[in-house]
């Protein structure tokens, strides 16, 4: 685990660029899974490991998934002060969870539910994180 080894990987994390890009490679892991090739999900998600490493700091904490990112950071010290948002990261990885299950078995119709409940319940849960971001004014802790 190289990118726990660097101090400010979290922080290199809620680029934009960065944040994005690993949001859509966590699900994107389930095409190989669809056709059976670990090597291609092993590789996705190490670049989704990696990704970090190769960004730099975000230069202001004005973006939206900074922000989130951000807030995800604040919401991991105390998960059981907003139930609703431990609601909606646990359904999203439930979600996620079925979706892989699914991948396997080849299933395109509940995959076509699962994945796009996954983005819904985790981007809700992110919008929250990003509001208790901007309410614990973090917009800029770490990001200078």
């Amino acid at each position: 685990m190289m990118m726990m080894r660097m101090a400010d990987a979290w922080v290199r994390g809620t680029h934009p660029g960065c944040g994005w890009i690993r949001l859509i490679l966590l699900p994107l892991m389930l095409v190989p899974m669809w056709f059976g090739s670990m090597l291609g999900g092993m590789l996705i998600m190490t670049a989704w490991m990696m990704l970090p490493l190769l960004v730099r700091k975000p230069s202001s904490g004005d973006g939206w998934i900074t922000r989130a990112c951000l807030g995800v950071q604040i919401w991991r010290s105390r998960p059981l002060d907003d139930p609703v948002s431990l609601l909606l990261v646990a359904l999203a990885g439930v979600f996620l969870l079925l979706a892989t299950a699914l991948a396997g078995r080849q299933d395109p119709v509940s995959m076509a539910v699962c994945v796009p409940a996954y983005f819904a319940t985790y981007l809700s849960f992110l919008s929250r994180c990003a509001k208790k971001s901007r309410g614990a004014g973090e917009t800029s802790a770490g990001v200078t």
